[in-house]
């Protein structure tokens, strides 16, 4: 059981995974912007100086909690247990202010599953957390296939830091946007984080 600084394994957008060894929250700052509110900044600020690692991960770089879905080419978990308070609360707070920009629907924190490809995927150790308005919303995304709406942001380790790539989209309409958030806070519009030098 890894509690202080797990190493995880993620893809990056290649056959080879990367395996970097990561300290916990200080390495992670929220979206750096005049427009997030203030409430939203302080909120930001306690959170990043949490103790606890941004994901608890076992064996295999691997959550320690039962699989909820289990795909060809990835495998559900949910978020609780895995994925720490202050830092679900860093991506959902930036979720729901890039939703916000392009009016599209916000998503509640507590509706959450963390996906990871499998050694069937082109990029096995990939994890995409993902975020939903409600439950059913998202058991019909990951049970039926049947999405409306997706709102994932994919932990992408670059420059020794973990980026995070946002992907929104009104799939009923055909709208989608994208943005990268760096582990310094740094954001990049219009863009996913692999495209970032």
């Amino acid at each position: 059981m890894l509690m202080g600084t797990p190493s995880f394994t993620w893809g990056l957008g290649s056959n080879t995974p990367a395996a970097i060894p990561m300290a916990p929250s200080r390495q992670v700052a929220p979206l750096q912007t005049n427009a997030v509110p203030d409430k939203i900044a302080k909120t930001n600020a306690v959170s990043q100086d949490h103790a606890d690692p941004m994901l608890t991960l076992g064996l295999n770089h691997l959550p320690m909690t039962e699989i909820i879905k289990a795909q060809e080419k990835e495998n559900f978990y949910a978020c609780q247990g895995v994925v720490a308070h202050w830092f679900l609360d860093i991506l959902s707070q930036e979720m729901n202010y890039f939703a916000g920009l392009s009016k599209l629907v916000t998503i509640d924190p507590s509706v959450c599953v963390i996906s990871i490809e499998n050694e069937k995927s082109l990029t096995p150790g990939l994890m995409t957390i993902r975020l939903y308005q409600t439950f059913d919303q998202l058991n019909n995304c990951i049970q039926r296939h049947k999405c409306k709406i997706e709102h994932n942001v994919t932990l992408v380790i670059k420059r020794n830091g973990v980026y995070r790539s946002y992907f929104l989209t009104d799939l009923q309409h055909e709208r989608y946007v994208e943005h990268c958030v760096s582990d310094q806070g740094q954001w990049f519009k219009n863009t996913n984080c692999y495209q970032i030098d």
